[in-house]
């Protein structure tokens, strides 16, 4: 329901909704970081970087607590939330330890690297992680899904940044090269109605970056 709130721009009732649910625990537990690890991302999804740089951090403090329950995906997300949230908010300089971690983890845990190299607008980066994986036959299918387009982006500047920065990527033309070889980058959300006579088969200049997508009908 949080979430439905943000696609609608309601980052306010959002917040309140999951604020109050995260309440309700009054243990630390795996369901109780989920709840302040999704509150965390959402302060950053709006802005609030303050806000979601201290929350990111009283995650971590709890999760090292709990110790091994806590799975180093999940710890290396947050981190990269935090490493996000201070950058963004100007401590860019708070924000190395954390960014190390997670470039380090890039190879296993890809997703919150190209988080980071969108928070620091490091095109650069992205893209050879990203020709990097698409030429990993283990790590390519990762890749692929990271390139399709996508309909799930909230009306706020931070998720529009990292929109645009996946865009970026997808479109550049060594990085569909290296896509074409072993898949496909569709030509729309596969939410959407494909084009009459798409092909998935088809020479990648079908839906060359420059090309408009054909209209849904």
């Amino acid at each position: 329901m949080a979430r439905a709130m943000l696609g609608q721009g309601k980052a306010e009732p959002a917040i309140a909704l999951l604020k109050r649910v995260d309440a309700t625990f009054t243990e630390d537990t795996a369901q109780k970081l989920n709840l302040s690890g999704n509150l965390a991302e959402t302060y950053l999804a709006i802005g609030r970087y303050a806000e979601a740089s201290a929350t990111a951090s009283e995650w971590l403090v709890i999760a090292q607590r709990m110790g091994a329950e806590i799975n180093k995906a999940a710890l290396i997300g947050v981190q990269a939330i935090r490493a996000c949230a201070l950058i963004r908010g100007g401590k860019a300089d708070q924000a190395g330890g954390d960014v190390a971690d997670v470039l380090i983890s890039r190879t296993g845990l890809p997703d919150p690297a190209m988080d980071i190299y969108a928070c620091r607008d490091n095109f650069a980066g992205g893209k050879a992680l990203m020709i990097e994986s698409l030429n990993d036959e283990h790590r390519r299918g990762w890749a692929l899904r990271w390139l399709q387009p996508s309909g799930v982006n909230l009306p706020f500047e931070e998720s529009r940044r990292s929109d645009r920065s996946q865009k970026r990527i997808a479109a550049d033309p060594d990085v569909r090269a290296a896509a074409e070889k072993v898949g496909r980058i569709l030509p729309m959300t596969v939410i959407e109605r494909l084009p009459d006579g798409f092909d998935p088969m088809a020479p990648a200049d079908l839906h060359a970056p420059d090309q408009e997508a054909p209209p849904v009908s």
